[in-house]
């Protein structure tokens, strides 16, 4: 994508919450300032001191952000490309930068090996964990791996694009996980959920669906959307991302079935490809989902008994 280079770029001057910086504060939600770092923290906008001097506000959506789109769909004509096309259009036209991981075209390998790994830890018995520690340590990972990795350190957001195929992402995208978010440099035992290495960065699955919504309630024939969604959203947490609500397009019919006449199927399309412009102009404000964090777990890992989200179902 292109940047507009009127526009002021937050890729030189990134920090995270993990920067020992000696003292922030919280600015009114919309307002930033040049020449100052920040960072999203659990939903809210946080402004670091950087410098002794700031200048001007600037309206949040005035900062030009960094953009991953990682698609996953094998047709290059399908609806879901239709979809990564939009975002790239929108967000390129708002002034930021976009860049795409096409993983079916670039013949991303989805199936962890031991193959992948050319100087083995142990060379007689593979394990995942142990091969990527030790290949981040000594900085030997796959390229492709290294790439996508690269690729989501430089992201402000990420957007995962992709259908539902039977009842979760497809097998390459569930691959890109399994290999890209490696041990010992992703997370570790310390290193995960909100003290991940993302945090700070924001993630957002778009999706569709072949049945209509309604099939989606927590009652419907389908299965209830939220739980279905769980453990992608609880894995792009684990990593530290803050997790944008998804945006689900439903009943994109296909493969013979069919639940609306032609005519008003390619009006649903065209109505969702609008409400998915729509959303990408607020992504930087939108609220996340809510996660516990460290702070809210017992030594066993639960929730605490006074935590509010102990008492929700």
């Amino acid at each position: 994508g292109m940047a507009n280079p009127e526009r002021p770029s937050r890729a030189s001057e990134r920090t995270t919450v993990g920067d020992r910086l000696h003292y922030f504060q919280v600015l009114p939600r919309h307002t930033l300032f040049i020449h100052a770092k920040s960072t999203f923290i659990r939903g809210e906008f946080y402004f670091f001191h950087a410098k002794p001097s700031v200048t001007m506000p600037l309206s949040l959506e005035d900062l030009t952000m960094n953009i991953l789109i990682v698609h996953c769909h094998p047709e290059p004509r399908s609806f879901n490309a239709a979809l990564t096309d939009i975002a790239m259009t929108s967000l390129t036209r708002e002034g930021h930068e976009v860049h795409v991981s096409d993983l079916y075209a670039e013949g991303f390998d989805p199936v962890e090996r031991a193959s992948h790994f050319e100087s083995r830890a142990d060379p007689e018995y593979f394990s995942a964990l142990t091969e990527q520690r030790h290949h981040v340590q000594s900085g030997t990972l796959p390229c492709d791996v290294q790439r996508e990795i690269d690729r989501l350190q430089h992201a402000d957001l990420v957007i995962l694009q992709f259908p539902l195929w039977w009842h979760a992402q497809p097998a390459m995208l569930k691959g890109w996980f399994d290999r890209v978010f490696v041990y010992g440099g992703l997370y570790s035992g310390t290193r995960r959920y909100d003290r991940g290495p993302l945090q700070g960065k924001r993630a957002m699955c778009s999706v569709t669906t072949g049945a209509p919504e309604p099939t989606f309630s927590p009652t419907g024939r389908s299965g209830d959307i939220v739980s279905l969604m769980w453990p992608l959203h609880c894995s792009l947490y684990y990593v530290g991302f803050d997790v944008l609500p998804p945006q689900i397009t439903y009943g994109v019919q296909g493969g013979g079935l069919s639940y609306q006449e032609d005519a008003a199927f390619q009006c649903h399309l065209e109505d969702a490809k609008q409400q998915w412009s729509q959303r990408l102009r607020h992504w930087q404000t939108d609220r996340p989902i809510p996660f516990t964090g460290w702070q809210d777990w017992n030594a066993q890992g639960e929730t605490l008994p006074e935590h509010p989200l102990r008492w929700r179902i």
